[in-house]
């Protein structure tokens, strides 16, 4: 059934996440929170790259927040959607995911179990996020702070779905800019329009800090009318390994699908 706040993801575990060293490819893992992480790291060097094997252990994962701003919403393209966000390189498909969807202002008591695909193709009846702007969900963000915080909701970066990305398969990533003079990450915000494929490995790094926003835009093409940068592409994969896990992943995402078509919870 939908509701106001749809899909939560936790993940107590973690698996081994690789940040290599000039901009070749880099993936964190799973839910990446903020507190009580341990690391663990090793360094190779390898074809005047620097490679950095970590594992990332933790007792609580914080939940990373999508909200649903499109206005004209087929419960089958969203359905498909919130498939293609999902991890499919770390996670094991019994795992819950890394996202919760929110499509109400009213945030609930406590959050409600997560799943990996929806099961119903019943349109979603009241959305009062709907076609609400950047700025504007900023600030909604802002003024609930005290209560993300309470549900362990992360506030440093978000995800959009808007009417662009639902008819793209991409969508919006905010990430509020950290201020140097200050030393704290401010409100003032920028944003990535970026492939639903490719958001999670993003989110990733940027929520423990492996890598700066910038390193994912094309900042010579600079912000879009929509105030959104272009996303810069992918990352070419250093070794047969990555290459063979990305062929894996693909493979699993495309199960996904046929999956959720023969359900007919997708098109």
């Amino acid at each position: 059934m939908w509701g106001h706040y749809i899909y939560q993801a936790v993940t107590l575990r973690f698996t081994i996440g690789r940040i290599l060293w000039p901009k070749v490819r880099s993936v964190a893992v799973r839910a990446v929170p903020r507190s009580d992480v341990g690391i663990r790291k090793s360094i190779q060097r390898k074809r005047g790259q620097i490679l950095f094997q970590q594992t990332f252990y933790t007792t609580m994962a914080s939940k990373w927040p999508v909200f649903l701003t499109a206005t004209n919403v087929e419960p089958k393209i969203l359905n498909k959607a919130w498939i293609l966000i999902q991890d499919y390189e770390f996670t094991d498909p019994e795992d819950e995911p890394s996202f919760i969807l929110l499509t109400s202002a009213n945030l609930p008591d406590s959050t409600p179990k997560g799943v990996r695909q929806f099961t119903t193709t019943t349109p979603i009846a009241d959305n009062d996020l709907a076609d609400l702007s950047m700025d504007k969900l900023r600030d909604l963000i802002q003024s609930k702070i005290s209560k993300f915080q309470d549900l362990n909701i992360t506030t440093e970066n978000w995800v959009m779905i808007d009417q662009t990305s639902l008819e793209s398969e991409q969508c919006i990533l905010v990430n509020r800019i950290y201020d140097d003079e200050a030393e704290e990450i401010s409100w003032e915000i920028q944003a990535l329009r970026i492939p639903l494929t490719e958001v999670y490995s993003m989110y990733a790094n940027l929520d423990i800090a492996n890598m700066d926003f910038e390193d994912w835009v094309d900042e010579d093409t600079g912000v879009q009318e929509d105030g959104t940068y272009k996303w810069a592409g992918a990352f070419e994969p250093s070794n047969e390994h990555i290459e063979k896990s990305e062929i894996e992943t693909d493979e699993r995402r495309d199960a996904a699908l046929k999956a959720a078509k023969d359900l007919g919870h997708i098109d």
